[in-house]
């Protein structure tokens, strides 16, 4: 909980984005205006010889690291004369005093682009930027990065003090080129709350405003340097500076839509070649992005060689809150993270090794060496006296306390909780809920007591994990041994506990029951998104009456739970899949590209009479992005369920029509049709929906709530059921079950800023379907 706004600030913030020798000296100094005093924070400090560089922070003070005895430092700052001064490095040498002058406009150079609008300065230093791109092959030099975070807020008082502040800062050999980037931390250090193997903090590959768009969380917004999306802007020449002797233009950013995401602020641009130097950008007043606001990003050009510019500094800053339970559960946090890019080398020969890892950021085995004489003759920005009594008060107070982190015991059990099911078969089922694990092995068992069977029911399963890695397969050995009220047919995307509540409050008791007592086995395994298992079971089946027509509101009859062949039953599964499945309850916003399929054969035995059966049953979704809208683009999703089983296949392993339960539903699942009416031996179900966003509701200037609007879907199923076994559940007799409806999401709770409210209809159509409505209400998310 109290990590929840902190890992999104620094998702957002890594969605946009050789050591040293050792006997460096860490040259500390401040830059000042001359005829002030005031220190001039974003000044660069170059060292020629090594073109490595650092900035002045809000101060004016600087730190860079340089070899022992005489270089040469050069200092520049937009509006100011560049100043170089001589520096004999030695240890213990006193702070570098740089004073800089005011530069005045020299009007013969200004004259001459003089006639030149906003919207043609921004024109060239898009060809501009694009040689720049296009004479850098590659890319590489030493990064250093640096994130702090406070937190505060209230979460159920689970937020430890020590867990409030935390440090990150890494130095990392980053490498670009049209392979992608690669990062390699070689030195990190962090706050004692953080453990340092989550510590791969490489700010360099996440914002650039060289990218024609930036990908702030979910919200895609476009660089004032994306040709593209020129008529979302308005640009305005603000002032005219000069930085040594050259001519810098001060152009303002503002957005010209209200409907797309957009920056406001200010670029700089050298007036002579259109490079970009300096841009001072936030989020436009319309732009919404979650948790996030507050947020300012500010980066730095610089001349690299032979006239080409690259990004070598970046700051980033802002304030976020998350609202699980407005007034109970809220969590507020402040980030800043800082990058540096030293040492740049372009369009030198980047070793093949560096991409034999598909990973982008890794870590040096001696990253954690701990060496504090790194970080004091290297570090590249100066720890604030707030960030030194941060590291101070934090290592010193969790090495004084158990750390969350740490070693956990080899051995654990713990109590889960109540179990508690109800549905008309099985009445009221109370129990207790525990599991244990010793080392590789975990085990999960339930106890309970059903009223309704007047029996105990309960299960006792393992796993074991076999091989498991971050680079490596996932294998587990697992098995059960059971006595339970099971559930019929594959249609078993709801949560049981979701069901218990529903038929409780609402009398709507969406599964088909039996007894099932046995024991099962099986070996699963998942690699890469790939999910493979396999398993037998051997079990005794037997029929369950409706117990009882009692629900907390209501007293009316249960419809019936259909009948099966008790007997004992021997069957062998196979299931794959791959990508994302669909539950029925889920919290999620649709992402821009999904794809996921599964697939599932069983062979059966009845073993009384040795008759066989045998099923497969697949399941395709896919969702399709169609019009982007900067935020989450309007997307068709479309999901193909299909499976076919033998003519004589038992109730409990027939396919069923997937239904709403109640207010509850996913949109492959009929929401107007009957609960556990049609189904049968062989079927072919067919969903589809098209989002259309908000961007209606905010083109007709409607109220939004955290700037975003009502989003508004539309929506469809049908599909065709076939029985060939006389009992069991009913055939649509060759005639597709049809609906059409439509939505409207991303409606508030006002409680929450985490959970909007999705509401759902369709209306039957066709010989079968019409006359027939039913509504779904979802839970989804701020994206």
């Amino acid at each position: 909980m109290q990590r929840l706004l902190p890992i999104a600030l620094a998702l957002l913030l890594a969605s946009l984005a050789s050591a040293h020798a050792q006997g460096t000296i860490a040259a500390e100094g401040s830059v000042t205006d001359a005829a002030t005093g005031s220190p001039i924070g974003g000044a660069v400090v170059r060292l020629e010889q090594r073109n490595a560089r650092t900035y002045t922070s809000g101060s004016g003070r600087f730190r860079i690291p340089l070899a022992a005895g005489r270089q040469q430092l050069t200092v520049s700052s937009i509006g100011y004369t560049d100043t170089t001064i001589s520096v004999n490095a030695v240890q213990g040498m006193a702070p570098i005093a740089v004073r800089l002058h005011a530069s005045a406009i020299r009007m013969q150079g200004v004259e001459v682009n003089a006639g030149l609008s906003a919207d043609q300065i921004i024109q060239r230093t898009i060809e501009r930027r694009d040689e720049n791109r296009r004479r850098a092959k590659t890319v590489q030099g030493l990064l250093y990065s640096k994130m702090a975070f406070d937190i505060d807020g209230n979460a159920f008082g689970k937020i430890k003090d020590e867990d409030r502040h935390a440090i990150l800062e890494t130095f990392s050999r980053a490498y670009y080129s049209d392979k992608g980037p690669r990062l390699v931390v070689i030195q990190r250090r962090q706050t004692r709350n953080i453990p340092a193997q989550s510590n791969l903090l490489a700010i360099g590959d996440f914002v650039s405003f060289y990218d024609d768009d930036l990908q702030l969380l979910n919200v895609s917004v476009p660089s004032p340097l994306n040709p593209s999306t020129l008529s979302r802007y308005q640009f305005t020449l603000l002032d005219r500076k000069q930085l040594n002797n050259d001519i810098v233009y001060v152009i303002g950013v503002k957005a010209a839509t209200r409907l797309f995401p957009a920056f406001e602020g200010t670029m700089t641009i050298v007036a002579q070649n259109y490079n970009l130097i300096a841009v001072d950008l936030r989020p436009s007043g319309t732009t919404a992005i979650p948790f996030v606001s507050d947020l300012r990003l500010e980066q730095k050009f610089d001349r690299v060689k032979d006239d080409i510019w690259q990004p070598t500094y970046l700051n980033i800053s802002g304030r976020g809150k998350v609202e699980l339970v407005k007034g109970f559960a809220e969590v507020g946090a402040s980030i800043t993270a800082t990058s540096i890019f030293t040492e740049l080398q372009v369009n030198a020969p980047i070793p093949d090794s560096v991409y034999a890892d598909q990973r982008i950021v890794t870590a040096e085995p001696a990253a954690d060496s701990a060496r504090p004489e790194f970080w004091e003759g290297n570090d590249l920005s100066e720890l604030t006296p707030q960030e030194k009594e941060t590291y101070h008060l934090i290592d010193s107070t969790v090495a004084a306390t158990p750390n969350d982190f740490g070693e956990r015991e080899a051995a654990s059990a713990s109590f889960d909780g109540p179990h508690i099911d109800f549905n008309r078969a099985g009445s009221i089922t109370l129990g207790l809920n525990g599991s244990a694990s010793v080392g590789p092995l975990a085990a999960k068992a339930t106890a309970a007591y059903s009223f309704g069977l007047q029996r105990p029911v309960g299960t006792l399963s393992g796993t074991l994990r076999l091989l498991s890695g971050d680079e490596m397969p996932t294998i587990h050995l697992r098995g059960s041994l059971f006595s339970t009220i099971a559930t019929s047919a594959y249609d078993r995307g709801y949560p049981r506990i979701i069901n218990t509540i529903v038929a409780a409050l609402f009398h709507r008791d969406y599964f088909d029951y039996y007894r099932s007592d046995g024991f099962s086995g099986g070996l699963d395994a998942e690699s890469g998104g790939m999910r493979l298992g396999a398993g037998v079971e051997m079990a005794r089946h037997f029929t369950l009456p409706v117990a009882t027509n009692r629900s907390i509101f209501s007293n009316q009859a249960f419809r019936p739970n259909p009948e099966i062949a008790d007997g004992s039953y021997r069957t062998a599964t196979i299931t794959l899949g791959l990508g994302e499945r669909e539950d029925a309850i889920t919290i999620t916003s649709n992402p821009a590209w999904e794809f996921g399929f599964s697939a599932a054969g069983i062979y059966g035995e009845r073993t009384e009479t040795g008759t066989a059966f045998r099923l497969a049953h697949g399941s395709l979704r896919i969702a399709i992005p169609t019009i982007p809208t900067g935020y989450t683009p309007m997307l068709l999703n479309i999901n193909v369920d299909a499976g076919s089983g033998s003519t004589n296949l038992p109730v409990e392993y027939q396919f069923r029509m997937a239904t709403s339960n109640g207010p509850i539903g996913s949109f492959s699942s009929f929401y107007s049709a009957p609960t556990g009416v049609y189904g049968g031996t062989r079927y072919l179900a067919l969903a589809g929906e098209q989002t259309l966003s908000d961007i209606i509701w905010r083109a007709l200037d409607l109220p939004t709530i955290d700037g975003r609007g009502i989003e508004f879907s539309v929506s469809g199923a049908a599909g065709i059921f076939e029985n060939a076994n006389p009992v069991g559940y009913a055939s649509t007799h060759g005639i597709w079950y049809t609906e059409l409806g439509a939505g409207i999401s991303h409606i508030p709770t006002f409680i929450s800023n985490v959970f909007y409210l999705k509401l759902e209809g369709r209306w039957g159509i066709g010989p079968i379907g019409a006359g027939n409505f039913g509504a779904v209400l979802k839970l989804s998310g701020p994206f």
